[in-house]
């Protein structure tokens, strides 16, 4: 599976990683959701909908690791 989220694509065991993190953290947010509001109101940006906030911390979570990626890249 080639997806492109860094600037090269993800090899597939990146892919693998990043979702069984997913679920390892949706599951740790189901068990603990208080923890999910917590860092969900860390920051200065408050989440102003209504959404899952387990499903919604979770892949925070998982965005805050593609960002420690070496190759992430952000173009401003």
């Amino acid at each position: 599976m080639s997806t492109r989220i860094l600037n090269r694509p993800l090899v597939t065991a990146e892919v693998g990683g990043l979702r069984e993190s997913y679920h390892e953290q949706r599951a740790y947010f189901e068990k603990h959701p208080e923890g999910a509001q917590e860092y969900l109101s860390m920051g200065e940006t408050q989440v102003k909908v209504e959404v899952d906030r387990i499903d919604l911390a979770a892949w925070s979570v998982v965005a805050s690791m593609l960002m420690c990626f070496d190759d992430f890249v952000m173009k401003r």
